[in-house]
């Protein structure tokens, strides 16, 4: 046999030479390393591809670049912020409404208008987070001083708050029964319940969370026990757990119950002790929870949406005539606080709402060192709105609240150092 008849064998390759099991493994990890490295990867992809997107879009809706250059506008979105997050800004701004070419093109917005917006609601939620924490400091030490003064039993407020709460929901859930539905629901709820085969875990399990969503809709999806429950979710809290752990499932005073419960719950609490016939008799904490009840319900709305880091300013041409915003406008003409700079955004929801943390603040905080510091990050906050506010003058929704920052902080400011606040007759 000649040479060049000789087969020639073929070199195998080295996954070739692995077995069969060794090269499933070695499938799926380089399947999970694909997906890793993907993970990875794409998002970069997105920045890089959305900072030269987004400034084109925004171009075509009529942006211009003026103050911010493109390439720096394109920087700022892949470093600083985010194309939706910035963008959101754009609603406080017109749009052309006539037909033609420029219909829905943005009028008078350039990027460095989104920019500066986006920074001036950085200022203002830090300074509404800042007050409201003094507040909610200044609501609980006026809790326990008013208990203090009238003897109340503490475990009695607790217990009265407790039972509040859970009738408050269970009202609202029955205001929201709908009867023909609830029919439909339950009977799904106990088919899955009945048909799943308990012993296969997933199956049971999905049943049970299917079941238990239909019927959250026949309870409005409430819970009366949400307050037990989200204390009871602290127990492994390193910093409040140990409040948890030491009572148990068990009524606890209310001086623990404040330290576990949220902004809102607080002042639901705060309500529950000196409405008339509440938990604690004290004719002057009654005195002010009249005066800043609804200041209160403004004030927690803006700390609410502050805690979540949520765009504020984007709403500055979004307008509401609801009695507690006409109530707000009250209480600040009571201070002398009027003129065309309030009459601008007297329909302005989040200028209302600023302007109820401000006097919430004023009637409630009395500490002197938390009051000295709130007036120095007024006065701060109210020069650098005065800074940017000339930056707005072509559109009035953002002119009307700038200036109204500016002068609505400076105002609390001075009578923060002033003792204007101390002049009420409340106290």
């Amino acid at each position: 046999m000649s040479v060049a008849n000789v087969p020639v064998k073929k070199k195998k390759s080295e996954f070739a030479k692995y077995p069969t099991g060794d090269k499933t493994i070695l499938i799926i990890a380089y399947i999970i390393l694909g997906i890793f490295l993907a993970a990875i990867i794409l998002p970069v992809l997105y920045i890089i591809l959305a900072s030269f997107i987004d400034p084109i879009t925004l171009q075509n809706k009529g942006v211009t670049f003026d103050f911010v250059s493109e390439p720096d506008a394109a920087a700022y979105l892949s470093s600083s912020s985010y194309f939706y997050k910035t963008k959101a800004y754009a609603k406080s701004f017109e749009k052309y409404r006539s037909d033609g070419s420029a219909k829905g093109r943005y009028i008078n917005l350039d990027f460095g208008h989104l920019v500066e917006l986006e920074r001036l609601d950085g200022v203002l939620r830090d300074l509404v987070l800042r007050l409201a924490l003094d507040i909610e400091h200044a609501i609980k030490t006026r809790i326990n001083a008013a208990a203090m003064r009238s003897g109340t039993d503490p475990l009695e407020v607790s217990r009265r708050f407790m039972s509040e709460s859970y009738g408050a929901v269970l009202a609202e859930q029955v205001r929201g029964y709908d009867v023909d539905a609830a029919y439909g629901r339950v009977d799904f709820a106990v088919e899955k319940l009945t048909c799943a085969d308990l012993k296969d875990a997933e199956e049971a399990v999905d049943s049970v969370n299917d079941a238990i969503g239909v019927l959250k809709l026949v309870t409005s999806e409430r819970d009366p026990l949400y307050l037990r429950s989200s204390m009871q979710a602290m127990a492994s809290s390193r910093y409040s757990g140990g409040i948890v752990r030491k009572h148990g499932g068990a009524l606890m005073p209310y001086w623990c119950l404040m330290e576990l419960v949220s902004f809102g719950p607080l002042i639901s609490l705060y309500k529950c002790c000196f409405r008339p016939g509440g938990a604690i008799a004290d004719e002057r904490e009654a005195a002010v929870l009249k005066d800043v009840r609804n200041l209160l319900r403004q004030a927690q709305s803006l700390r609410n949406a502050a805690a979540h880091g949520d765009a504020l300013m984007h709403t500055l041409s979004t307008y509401s005539t609801s009695s507690s915003m006409k109530g707000v406008r009250r209480k600040l003409a009571q201070r002398g606080l009027e003129g065309q700079w309030v009459a601008d955004v007297a329909s302005v929801p989040l200028a209302m709402e600023l302007a109820g943390v401000l006097m919430a603040h004023e009637t409630l905080v009395v500490s002197e060192g938390a009051v000295d510091a709130a007036a120095d990050s007024l006065s701060d906050a109210s020069a650098q709105f005065a800074r940017s506010s000339p930056m707005f003058s072509k559109t009035y929704s953002v002119a009307a609240f700038t200036r109204f920052a500016t002068e609505i902080l400076r105002a609390f400011a001075e009578r923060l150092v002033s003792g204007a606040h101390l002049a009420s007759d409340i106290w």
